[in-house]
């Protein structure tokens, strides 16, 4: 978890082909609830350089998402969700900017 946490950290460079596969994978997985598997793909979508999968990987710690999927058993982590968030927003993600809002909406 380490290395691709590392791997995160910085602005990916251009998306390579397989990151949209990796992207979509990780969307219906969150659908179908499989939190945990659905982070990993956007993880690694992210590391190939698909910027909006850093707003999948914050859905995946999202408390608002959580609620909106009835998602028991896990804890939500509204601080990595933010990080992440902030992360697509900072590459310009406008879905990024909207999911920062209803995070701080529901913070309150």
């Amino acid at each position: 978890a380490a290395a691709i946490a590392d791997t995160v950290t910085t602005k990916p460079a251009t998306a390579k082909p397989e990151a949209a596969g990796l992207f979509n994978k990780g969307n219906a997985l969150l659908e179908s609830g499989d939190i945990v598997m659905a982070r990993q793909f956007f993880e690694r979508a992210f590391a190939m350089g698909a910027v909006e999968a850093a707003v999948g990987v914050g859905r995946t710690y999202d408390p608002v998402v959580y609620e909106q999927l009835k998602v028991t058993g896990l804890k939500p982590d509204p601080l990595l969700a933010m990080e992440w968030y902030m992360r697509a927003g900072n590459a310009g993600s406008s879905e990024a900017m909207a999911a920062i809002e209803a995070l701080k909406t529901a913070a309150q």
